[in-house]
């Protein structure tokens, strides 16, 4: 009966170690699959943020051939209104309104194929920081076997310190075993 009861609190404080232990693993596990939640809904931003780089980019092409095009047919109706005048539209002044529009066309088709390429870069960005987010989640996982040493470590400090404050309150006799006199003595025994 003795020795019994002096394993109980050994026992509990096994019990409670692995109990812990087994909470720390179920933890790491669910903070494990949010990290990896985290990390693809992160990646799926990542792929949304390069489909809008893509579009962008291409938008803004779209938008510099169909300024050039408006040029093209601006030129043509200037042309075709000098032509009809009887002027010369190849030489002169009319030559020099003509290269003038040309050239004007040309920059704002320019400007527009920029403002496409900047909104692509600002997508891209955005498309970085989300895969660096991603490999951040992953990172930030922890070892489900270190939690699981680490709570069995925790726990066998436990039991050793329970062993040892049980040991320094006469639970035990000098050679480990329990101490019935100590049982008699707090009326623990009948």
């Amino acid at each position: 009966m003795c020795t019994v009861v002096g394993a109980l609190g050994l026992v509990a404080t096994i019990g409670s170690a692995v109990m812990g232990t087994m909470g720390a693993v179920r933890q790491a596990n669910a903070q494990n699959a949010q990290m990896e939640y985290n990390a693809k809904v992160s990646e799926n931003n990542a792929r949304n943020a390069q489909a809008e780089a893509d579009y962008a980019r291409a938008q803004g092409w779209r938008n510099a051939n169909e300024k050039r095009r408006e040029v093209a047919q601006l030129i043509g109706a200037q042309r075709a209104k000098m032509g009809a005048s009887g002027a010369v539209v190849d030489s002169g002044s009319f030559l020099d309104l003509t290269l003038s529009t040309k050239e004007q066309g040309e920059l704002d088709a320019m400007a527009l194929a920029q403002e496409g390429d900047m909104a692509a870069w600002r997508a891209e960005l955005q498309r970085d920081n989300y895969l660096q987010n991603a490999n951040m989640s992953r990172a930030s996982k922890v070892s489900t076997s270190g939690a699981m040493w680490g709570g069995l470590l925790g726990g066998a400090a436990n039991v050793g310190s329970a062993y040892y404050g049980m040991n320094q309150a006469g639970v035990f006799d000098s050679a480990g075993t329990t101490n019935t006199a100590w049982y008699n003595k707090h009326g623990l025994l009948s």
